[in-house]
């Protein structure tokens, strides 16, 4: 009796610490050193991650979009996650899978997660809604304006309309800051518009 009595504490410290492990809306930017968030994280991503971004791959558009939301449910700005549920949505063309509010629930989570910005400007662009996505991508740029990713795919959105000028500048800050992909810069010179900085 006395050592069912000894282990009853343990047991609870167990559970509430499972509990507070297992809420909601935890920031995927947090601070690796939480062990509890590091450990729920590894855990939603080994599970699910695969599963939400070869949707586009296997078809099976509904049950990658499970695996997205679930992974959102837990860490709302979790940037492969919604750019993997964003391309499931934009391929299945199904009007029940809308992203934009998993992106607006991703931004409250954490309004000054430049990744955030730069994952719903990615969609947004993709989605062919280039005037928000240029405002997204900004929005990151005033966050982090050291992000190669902002910049790479801000140039991407002016391309897309047709603003030459302000996509090489981009495009230029891009591959300074290592962009390792060529496709904005041969999109740049095949219009003429390639113009590296001194």
């Amino acid at each position: 009796m006395t050592r069912l009595s000894a282990l009853v504490p343990i047991l609870l410290l167990c559970i509430t610490s499972a509990a507070r492990g297992q809420q909601l809306n935890n920031d995927y930017f947090f601070d690796r050193a939480n062990r509890e968030l590091s450990q729920l994280l590894g855990n939603v991503d080994k599970y699910h991650l695969e599963g939400c971004s070869r949707g586009t791959v296997t078809r099976q558009y509904e049950s990658a979009v499970g695996d997205c939301a679930f992974i959102l449910r837990y860490f709302p700005n979790h940037p492969k996650a919604l750019l993997s549920l964003a391309d499931n949505c934009l391929a299945w063309k199904n009007p029940r899978c809308n992203p934009d509010p998993f992106f607006e629930q991703a931004v409250a989570v954490n309004p000054k997660a430049a990744g955030t910005y730069v994952a719903k400007g990615i969609y947004l662009e993709r989605a062919q809604r280039v005037d928000e996505a240029v405002a997204s991508l900004e929005q990151a740029i005033v966050l982090d304006p050291d992000s190669m990713n902002a910049h790479y795919n801000l140039g991407l959105a002016y391309m897309d309309a047709k603003k030459y000028e302000r996509a090489n500048e981009h495009a230029q800050r891009a591959y300074a800051l290592g962009a390792p992909v060529p496709g904005l810069r041969e999109r740049l010179k095949k219009v003429g518009y390639w113009k590296p900085a001194d």
